[in-house]
């Protein structure tokens, strides 16, 4: 005598897909085709993962050279955002500053959209950089060649001018900081400290308006990993 078991379907869940999912992690394979019917590449491209962070990069490669493509986070740049670090790398290529700079499509644009479960997420495609990470290059003379670079960036950057301004006032300190308690919730100290620093903060950027100070492009995230 045989029994059947009975399979019972689970409830399907009711909450939208973009409320679920946080940060998705694209197809390789996917972004190679798009890729490839996007820019003049050679034939063959293929891409693999390389890191996933607030931004994902991919190898890109295809006839015996690489590139990388960078997939931002959708809930973490606005396509404005986008925009603006674009232009300002090409503004710098235009000036021949030394940095991987992105790559045109055949349509003449710089970014392309990407519609993943939980946002629009932008992608464009980099000239690969060559050398060594500055972690694998700690001496007195990469950390004074670094300085140097980036000052001339900054310097540089006074003379950029925004695709789309964005405010670093009007609260926008305090727009993101729940955003930050939230991921240091569980370091208590780092907690209070943001919290009891931050409207300080805000305030002295609100004031700045008072002063006659130069203003201009600044990396905003400079780390040796960046």
């Amino acid at each position: 005598m045989t029994t059947a078991t009975q399979l019972v379907s689970p409830t399907q869940s009711t909450v939208p897909a973009a409320e679920l999912v946080a940060h998705s992690v694209l197809d390789a394979r996917a972004l190679a085709r798009e890729v490839a019917a996007r820019y003049n590449l050679p034939e063959g491209v293929r891409a693999s993962l390389l890191f996933r962070g607030m931004n994902d990069v991919y190898v890109i490669s295809a006839g015996g050279r690489s590139w990388a493509l960078r997939v931002w986070r959708g809930t973490w740049r606005g396509m404005d955002e986008v925009e603006n670090e674009l232009s300002f790398l090409n503004f710098l290529r235009e000036r021949d500053f030394p940095a991987s700079f992105p790559v045109q499509q055949r349509d003449g644009s710089w970014y392309f959209v990407l519609e993943a479960p939980e946002a629009l997420r932008a992608a464009a495609l980099y000239e690969w950089a060559p050398g060594v990470k500055v972690f694998d290059s700690h001496t007195p003379e990469t950390a004074a060649e670094v300085g140097r670079l980036l000052a001339r960036m900054h310097v540089l950057g006074d003379d950029y001018v925004q695709a789309h301004p964005i405010d670093l006032s009007a609260g926008h300190l305090m727009r993101d900081l729940p955003d930050l308690l939230e991921l240091v919730a569980d370091r208590d100290s780092e907690a209070e400290d943001y919290a009891r620093f931050a409207p300080k903060v805000q305030a002295a950027l609100d004031g700045l308006d008072q002063f006659d100070l130069p203003q201009g492009a600044c990396h905003g995230d400079l780390h040796p990993s960046n």
